[in-house]
C-alpha cells in the first residue's frame, strides 16, 4: 500500500504549506496500543516549527498513539511500547552478570537486533578496566549492525 501512496500537499489561508505522508505503525505485543516510531536521534527538537502551537508529542497524543520504545520481549523482534516499559513488563539480560534486569535498571545498550545490555549494578559495581574492555568489545562486535 505504501508503494503506491502518493504523498499530498495541503495549502492552509494563512499562506502555510503541509504536507501528508504514510507513516508505519505498529502495535505493542504486550497492551496492544498502535504505536510509531520514535527516532533515537532528532536533528531537531521536533519537526514542527517553534511557532506551530501544536508539537509532535500532542499529535501523536490526539490520534490516540504511543510511542515504540527501544525495548522488547525476550526471543521477540517487534519493540514494545513507552508505557508498558516504564512498567516494567520487559526486561533484558546483561552481559557481563547474566542477570535478566527490568529497563530502568539498563545503563548502555549496543546494536541492533539482538541489541546487548549492560547493567547499572556492573557499572556501579565492576572495576573500570572490567567495564571499559567489555564496552569496546561490544562495540567492536555491533559496529555493523546499522550498516
Amino acid at each position: 500500500m505504501i508503494e503506491e501512496y502518493k504523498p499530498k500537499i495541503i495549502y492552509d489561508n494563512n499562506s502555510h504549506i503541509y504536507g501528508e505522508i504514510l507513516i508505519e505503525l505498529n502495535r505493542c505485543p504486550i497492551c496492544k496500543k498502535i504505536m510509531i516510531y520514535q527516532p533515537r536521534h532528532w536533528r531537531y527538537e521536533d519537526i514542527y516549527p517553534k511557532y506551530n502551537k501544536i508539537t509532535l508529542d500532542e499529535q501523536i497524543k490526539k490520534a490516540g498513539w504511543i510511542f515504540e520504545s527501544d525495548a522488547h520481549l525476550d526471543g521477540v523482534e517487534e519493540y514494545i511500547c513507552e508505557e508498558c516499559k516504564e512498567k516494567g513488563l520487559a526486561t533484558f539480560k546483561c552481559v557481563l552478570c547474566g542477570e535478566r534486569k527490568t529497563f530502568d535498571k539498563e545503563k548502555e545498550s549496543f546494536g541492533g537486533y539482538p541489541p546487548d545490555y549492560l547493567c547499572i549494578d556492573c557499572f556501579k559495581s565492576v572495576s573500570a578496566e572490567i567495564w571499559d574492555k567489555k564496552t569496546d568489545e561490544l562495540h567492536e562486535l555491533h559496529r555493523y549492525d546499522f550498516d
